[in-house]
């Protein structure tokens, strides 16, 4: 019984050598088989890389054609939906081009030179590169109609915030409190998009919409007291006119006058934080729509010409090492 188990133990112990034999060296093939030859480098070199920058080529154009298009589309119908379905042929064009780019770079980033220990991070670095662009233009493109709509008059988000003549300064406050209640939910949603450029609009449009609301505020606060303060100083006015008439005790004009000079004081502070809202009011109004063309008329480009640069460093980068890897294969 005792030699019977023995030779149980012996045959189980050389079964589990076995597997770990068998593991290793099936590991050992699939390292050798991930290990890049000659012939992955080849093929980045002849056309994977060429692949990329052909399907980048057209991202701009089609990118460009949509953005005219679905102005264009909702200047001529007031909709989003009508100018959506208007311009679905430049976006699926779109769409179709950053596919492709899409498709491009990850046959590059799954070569097998990706396990090479010097191309590998030459070759992520390229990828997520170029994958950065296309998320960048693909952003532009499906936020679009939420960033065009903002200031839309037919859309009736943050249009209303440019309050036209009023009664007073309590109404234009009181318009402008009511116009924000569609506006901010709008900027919310376009700063959930987390585009490099919708996004940091919205916040700094949120930013100076509350400003407006508190010069607003404030501009209506001064009116107030001005109006209280001048009824006062009307009031002294006739006091002191009536002290006079009888030849009051100049005890009596004195605190009149001083209690006069008080007021005027105060109006005087008055108008100065008046001045100050009223001013800082306006500049904010006109800065909104500067602002706003800034995203496409400075933003955009900036950032389009960063990621470009960065994308020719690593493109030479990638290359360099793959002709240094393509030259010493040869020799």
């Amino acid at each position: 019984m005792a030699a019977w188990l023995n030779r149980r133990k012996s045959m189980m112990l050389f079964a589990v050598v076995g597997v770990f034999v068998a593991a290793a060296v099936i590991a050992g093939i699939v390292v050798l088989l991930n290990q890049p030859r000659e012939s992955d480098y080849q093929a980045l070199n002849d056309s994977q890389l060429k692949s990329v920058a052909q399907t980048r080529k057209e991202l701009i154009p089609t990118l460009n054609k949509y953005l005219a298009d679905y102005k264009a589309a909702y200047n001529a119908t007031g909709s989003i939906q009508s100018a959506s379905d208007r311009a679905k042929p430049s976006y699926e064009a779109f769409s179709k081009a950053r596919t492709a780019a899409t498709a491009a770079i990850k046959t590059v980033a799954d070569n097998r030179t990706a396990n090479d220990a010097s191309a590998g991070s030459a070759l992520a670095l390229f990828a997520d590169a170029h994958q950065a662009e296309v998320d960048y233009l693909s952003g532009l493109v499906e936020d679009y109609p939420r960033y065009t709509a903002i200031f839309a008059r037919k859309e009736k988000l943050c249009s209303d915030i440019f309050i036209g003549e009023t009664s007073d300064l309590a109404e234009r406050q009181q318009k402008l409190d009511q116009a924000v209640t569609d506006c901010y939910p709008a900027l919310t949603k376009l700063q959930q998009s987390a585009h490099a450029s919708y996004a940091p609009y919205a916040h700094k449009a949120e930013r100076r919409i509350k400003k407006m609301q508190e010069y607003a505020a404030s501009t209506a606060k001064a009116e107030r007291e001005f109006t209280a303060l001048t009824s006062e100083v009307e009031a002294y006015q006739k006091k002191v006119s009536e002290a006079t008439a009888r030849n009051a005790s100049e005890q009596e004009l004195n605190k009149l006058t001083a209690e006069l000079k008080s007021v005027n004081a105060r109006i005087s502070e008055s108008r100065t934080g008046f001045d100050f809202a009223s001013k800082r009011y306006l500049s904010t109004v006109k800065e909104m729509p500067s602002l706003y063309s800034d995203v496409y008329d400075k933003d955009v480009p900036a950032k389009l010409k960063n990621l470009s640069k960065l994308i020719d460093v690593r493109t030479q980068v990638l290359q360099l090492v793959v002709d240094d890897k393509l030259t010493s294969k040869g020799e």
